[in-house]
């Protein structure tokens, strides 16, 4: 499977206001505070809900696409939202904004 095929499965899941592919949203998460390492990122994902995170996850295991979980992305301790590898998807939780017991 290609990347081609899990963001069209990424898109009926989250919708298409939530995946981010453009050159403008994947730059947002390719700036780290410590040096400049950019990143070819997949794409940026912001599912709503426990089901849809892990339908994405089981999109990105199929098709091979590593992934990289952030919350607000001001992951100070590490760095950034910046993923450690090419070719990650940003899985952006900011949606997912209810705990349940």
């Amino acid at each position: 499977m290609t990347l081609e095929i899990a963001r069209t499965q990424w898109s009926a899941i989250v919708g298409a206001p939530y995946i981010d592919y453009s050159d403008e949203g994947l730059q947002k998460h390719n700036k780290n505070l410590t040096e400049f390492r950019p990143r070819k990122l997949a794409a940026v994902l912001s599912p709503a809900n426990s089901q849809e995170l892990a339908e994405v996850l089981s999109v990105a295991q199929r098709n091979n696409v590593p992934v990289y979980p952030i919350s607000t992305g001001c992951n100070w301790g590490v760095g950034s939202s910046l993923p450690v590898l090419d070719g990650c998807a940003v899985i952006s939780l900011r949606r997912l904004n209810n705990i349940r017991e």
